[in-house]
């Protein structure tokens, strides 16, 4: 097994974003760059890719929205899942809100992607509502 150096966040820019988004073989390669000005653009988003042994290993895209951050986009390459590289994301976010006064994290995500609902449900987030699909959950920050 190849030993792994911990995993470094850190803020970057749209580009590093969406080359890390088409590794992901879950996601839609070319999502980022169609939808990006009219989701997150105006609402001053927080772009970080995660890195191991200075490899980029997941990213994560917030913004806010209504009275919280909201996380938008987040996916890990399959080679790094195991390797808690969305728990480092996620807690760069959580800082992130707080230092942007935000009192919660709001998430939508899909009953496709059970990891994903299993490590929201770890790292403290909470169903708010369920429909068709789509699941909403969010976490308080003290």
């Amino acid at each position: 097994m190849t030993n792994l150096n911990p995993v470094a966040v850190q803020e970057t820019d749209l580009e590093t974003a969406a080359a890390v988004h088409r590794q992901i073989p879950e996601f839609e390669p070319d999502y980022i760059e169609r939808y990006y000005e009219a989701k997150a653009a105006l609402n001053d988003p927080f772009i970080i890719v995660a890195y191991i042994n200075s490899k980029p290993a997941g990213y994560m895209i917030g913004f806010n929205r209504s009275g919280s951050l909201y996380m938008w986009l987040a996916g890990v390459i399959p080679g790094y899942r195991r390797h808690h590289v969305f728990a480092y994301m996620t807690a760069a976010l959580e800082h992130e809100a707080i230092r942007r006064q935000k009192a919660r994290i709001t998430v939508k995500t899909d009953e496709r992607f059970p990891a994903m609902v299993k490590a929201l449900d770890e790292l403290g987030f909470h169903v708010d509502e369920k429909n068709d699909n789509a699941i909403h959950l969010s976490k308080t920050l003290s």
